[in-house]
């Protein structure tokens, strides 16, 4: 049933996210208003299930006997004001000031020029010839052509009257609000833990939505080509310094957390560190197999580069983006293990944005797939 609710939940926001690349395409702005109105009853359905929380953390009893559910009342509470606050500024967002105001938070909207070559300079040019024949070298009166390639799918920015770019902040609002959310209501880090899990089907219901709905964002056969979707999603310049590149932010970001982790490990308490830790060590039990670490690294560092470091960077930058990255790990939130996971955002947005997506997505590939098989040798 889970299951179920995901993929109408990601039918739901597929077909916003073709709808608001078709208002766009088009200018028009009633499909704009529809796509706001659409956006605008989600909100108030998760608005209505955070006042339901709240209800059951006000009054268990009434809840235990109406819903047949023993969770935690204070966790119920809490988990209903991330699901009204997540609502309330996720409308907010649909407001055009607001959006406006905000647009100085982000980079500022250029459309970058696109060289393909440097033109040469004739060997005659800046030669003029005397009366009597002979030929002197005059300055060049023109400056010289521009020599770096700009690629299309480099820095672009945030338009606040872009349908897509609207949707695009709403959507990081739900991801963000749902993760603290659902953490509240499963029980905070001992809940999470007993929860926390992998299996084949959490992978591809979650790599589902990252593939997809990146891709029709970025206008596939809407406003762009294939071609063009992928090098504005990052997927160009593939050579093997980039890969290299990748590879070496991976040993940095490992050698970081290594050095990160002894630390934290001395200077909190054992019983403190074991709590702080169960969340993402309930995560690394459960992939128990070679082919399961295989899958998590991949699906991990694919899904999650297109949809971060390749959609959404180019939009809002590369610090809120790395924020963003950040606080969505929501088993690593309020722990030491934050400022491992920020370096890494930082680390994969500065290779995005240097580079392309694939060293992006070397890097974290093998950042998730060195840590996990250790956890499955050393188990």
């Amino acid at each position: 049933m889970e299951a179920i609710i995901t993929l109408i939940l990601i039918a739901i926001l597929l077909a916003l996210t073709i709808a608001a690349n078709i208002a766009l395409r088009e200018r028009e702005r009633t499909l704009h208003y529809l796509v706001v109105v659409a956006l605008g009853l989600l909100n108030a359905i998760i608005m209505i299930f955070g006042v339901l929380y709240i209800v059951i953390g006000i009054s268990p009893d009434l809840a235990e006997s109406m819903l047949e559910t023993d969770i935690d009342p204070a966790y119920a509470f809490l988990g209903g004001v991330f699901f009204l606050i997540t609502g309330l500024l996720a409308s907010i967002l649909l407001i055009d000031r607001v959006r406006v105001a905000m647009s100085g938070w982000f980079p500022r909207l250029r459309q970058p020029e696109q060289f393909v070559a440097t033109p040469s300079r004739s060997p005659f040019e800046g030669l003029m010839m005397r009366a009597d024949g002979s030929i002197i070298e005059m300055p060049p009166t023109l400056p010289e052509p521009p020599r770096r390639v700009v690629h299309r799918g480099e820095l672009r920015g945030f338009d606040p009257h872009n349908t897509v770019h609207m949707l695009a902040m709403v959507l990081c609002v739900y991801l963000i609000g749902s993760q603290f959310a659902n953490f509240a209501v499963s029980g905070g880090i001992s809940g999470y833990a007993d929860s926390a899990g992998v299996t084949w089907g959490d992978l591809i219901l979650n790599f589902i939505p990252m593939i997809v709905i990146p891709i029709a964002g970025a206008g596939f056969l809407m406003r762009r080509s294939l071609g063009e979707v992928l090098e504005r999603l990052g997927f160009h310049r593939l050579t093997l310094e980039s890969i290299g590149v990748g590879i070496g932010v991976a040993i940095g970001a490992f050698v970081f957390a290594y050095i990160i982790g002894i630390i934290w490990f001395l200077l909190v308490p054992a019983e403190l560190f074991k709590e702080q830790t169960e969340a993402s060590q309930a995560i690394s039990d459960s992939i128990d197999t070679i082919w399961l670490v295989l899958a998590v690294s991949f699906t991990s560092s694919v899904g999650e580069e297109i949809a971060f470091r390749g959609a959404l960077q180019p939009i809002f930058g590369f610090w809120w983006t790395a924020i963003l990255f950040t606080l969505v790990h929501i088993q690593y939130t309020l722990t030491p293990a934050t400022i491992i996971i920020f370096a890494v955002a930082l680390g994969l947005g500065w290779v995005r944005r240097r580079y392309n997506l694939y060293a992006a997505i070397t890097a974290h590939f093998l950042y998730n797939f060195v840590q996990l098989i250790l956890g499955l040798v050393f188990k």
